[in-house]
């Protein structure tokens, strides 16, 4: 059974080269022409028929007339008893409908062509039905579960990103001469405390210098994959749940590192309150800084089609929050509009918790002239009003500003198609 469906199959195929070559080879232009062409459709049906009229399959023998022995039945006839074959009527309904739809595309078909056809369809129609045998076999075609998808997704994240090592090399080095030369400019105070306003002023530098290149260096990130994204997703290849999770886990060791070789340098350096507590308070509000800034940027980047408008939108995003930030100008002299976005500044929230850490519970020494006088810290928070909230209402704020970019991030993922522009 296995040998005669690989023969018909087979013959099937070899059938539907010469059928095909059949209809295109005729070349209608001159007559001279056609008749070469009708010629050599011709002699290659009968080289065809000379290679399948001895086979022991049953589909290239004539069909049986009262009994006789299909060797000695002719082709033609045994055509014509397939057509007048009572018991498949279906089959002169198969030949008009083939000849019809000739007519109307205006095809030519060779005669020993058409025979050699029309007998494939009577002997497959009149002979009985074969058995078939159903093989159980465990299918190949069903997706793997989710958590499959994310750990695998995960493990291509982390590895590409490791793979590229010039890139991690050059972030990297990006944030660490960054860190150096904040540090190194107040290192150079010596003993002497740092006095208040060149404090505040490392503060939000500490807030607003590194968000800013994080910003450009993810949306281009994301560009790059766009195309990869767009087709794997197209081809349902995964789900966008997991991709997402696994993109946002996948970011986060690169995330931690930049983070640590930017902000622990120039907390020391700089002779910022020498204590374990301020310290970790510190480096937990530019790690929220920092991550809002690349959150951020996973959405302008999902959001827009291009490159060149998603770093636009993503800069005058950082910009808005740059100035809305606290530092610029004053919270309580900013206008209405001004004042709505300070709200959702992750700039403004940042640098007004760096700012409670390093001065609410410390004096401060002010000398105008001959006279020193101590301030308290948390009256410098008060003069600028970033104490309208505790400390850990910043800490939840920029958790929140994170979540909320995040589900952006997601909703973009999902309801906006990640064609991208850029060549795979």
């Amino acid at each position: 059974m296995a040998q005669a469906a690989v023969t018909r199959g087979e013959a099937l195929t070899t059938l539907a080269v010469f059928f095909a070559v059949d209809l295109i080879s005729i070349d209608r232009r001159s007559r001279d022409q056609e008749a070469q062409c009708e010629q050599r459709a011709r002699e290659l049906t009968v080289q065809f028929w000379d290679k399948v009229k001895d086979t022991d399959d049953f589909i290239w023998r004539p069909a049986e007339i009262n009994g006789a022995d299909s060797a000695s039945t002719s082709d033609t006839r045994g055509f014509l008893c397939c057509l007048s074959d009572p018991v498949n009527p279906t089959v002169p309904s198969q030949v008009a409908s083939t000849c019809s739809s000739r007519k109307k595309l205006n095809w030519s078909f060779s005669g020993d062509v058409c025979l050699t056809l029309l007998s494939v369809i009577c002997s497959s129609t009149s002979k009985a039905p074969e058995e078939v045998i159903n093989v159980p076999t465990k299918s190949k075609d069903q997706l793997p579960g989710s958590l499959q998808q994310f750990s695998i997704l995960l493990r291509r994240q982390v590895s590409n990103d490791f793979r590229d090592l010039p890139t991690l090399l050059i972030h990297g080095c990006e944030a660490l001469l960054m860190s150096l030369l904040i540090g190194f400019l107040y290192f150079g105070a010596g003993d002497t405390k740092l006095s208040i306003q060149d404090t505040v002023v490392l503060l939000y530098m500490m807030t607003a210098l590194t968000p800013f290149a994080v910003v450009l260096d993810v949306i281009a990130k994301c560009h790059s994959e766009r195309a990869m994204i767009f087709h794997e997703l197209e081809d349902g290849m995964y789900s966008i749940t997991a991709y997402f999770f696994a993109k946002v886990i996948g970011e986060l060791p690169e995330h931690c590192a930049f983070t640590l070789v930017y902000a622990v340098p120039i907390y020391w350096l700089a002779g910022l309150t020498a204590e374990t507590g301020p310290f970790l308070l510190n480096f937990l509000i530019v790690w929220l800084v920092v991550y809002c800034s690349r959150a951020m940027a996973l959405w302008t980047a999902s959001l827009l089609p291009t490159l060149q408008l998603s770093s636009f939108m993503g800069n005058a995003l950082f910009t808005t929050f740059y100035l809305t930030g606290g530092f610029v100008i004053s919270l309580e002299n900013m206008w209405m509009v001004a004042a709505w976005f300070s709200k959702i500044s992750f700039l403004r929230w940042g640098f007004e918790g760096l700012m409670q850490v390093q001065f609410i519970g410390l004096k401060y020494k002010m000398t105008l002239g001959n006279f020193t006088f101590h301030i308290d810290g948390s009256q410098v928070v008060e003069a600028m009003d970033l104490n309208s909230d505790p400390l850990y209402a910043c800490y939840l704020v920029l958790l929140a500003v994170c979540v909320f970019f995040m589900v952006f991030y997601y909703l973009c993922l999902k309801f906006i198609s990640q064609k991208s522009s850029q060549d795979w």
